[in-house]
């Protein structure tokens, strides 16, 4: 019988409960003598947790999660730029030793132009390790700002 009685007091109310089970005493009612039932609980009179006026404690695990993967793309784009910068190594080590060959042969036409590549690889290479720095800073910043937003 007292399965019963708390089953129809938790999702029914005392109230209906009291009306299977006229005997009830209201100190088995789970919200006291007060004689609320459930009809209280998803009433519209129900006082609504207050709005905190502070930006940062609403949008702080958005702001957290933007500063993470901001952090985690510019180390993937930092690392596809260092990929690049050693393919254009590779490159430029390639239109050297065809320099070197042409030096040895004497060629002019083509002598110009493995050294027109050549400065071409390098500036590529320079680019690409540019950026690689640059969004190696990035991450680095973004991280730190993610971590730092994890004290606040």
């Amino acid at each position: 019988m007292r399965i019963g009685v708390l089953f129809l007091m938790c999702f029914f109310g005392y109230s209906m409960a009291q009306d299977y089970f006229p005997n009830i005493s209201p100190e088995l009612s789970p919200v006291g003598r007060d004689n609320f039932d459930s009809a209280y609980a998803v009433s519209k009179n129900v006082a609504e947790k207050p709005e905190s006026g502070a930006w940062w404690s609403k949008n702080k695990n958005i702001v957290r999660t933007v500063l993470f993967v901001a952090a985690a793309g510019s180390t993937g784009i930092a690392i596809w730029q260092n990929n690049m910068a050693s393919k254009e190594k590779d490159k430029a080590a390639i239109w050297y030793t065809n320099i070197t060959t042409t030096i040895v042969s004497q060629e002019k036409r083509e002598y110009e132009h493995f050294v027109n590549n050549y400065d071409k690889s390098v500036d590529n290479v320079r680019s690409h390790e540019n950026m690689r720095n640059g969004f190696y800073i990035g991450a680095g910043i973004f991280g730190v700002a993610g971590i730092v937003s994890l004290c606040f």
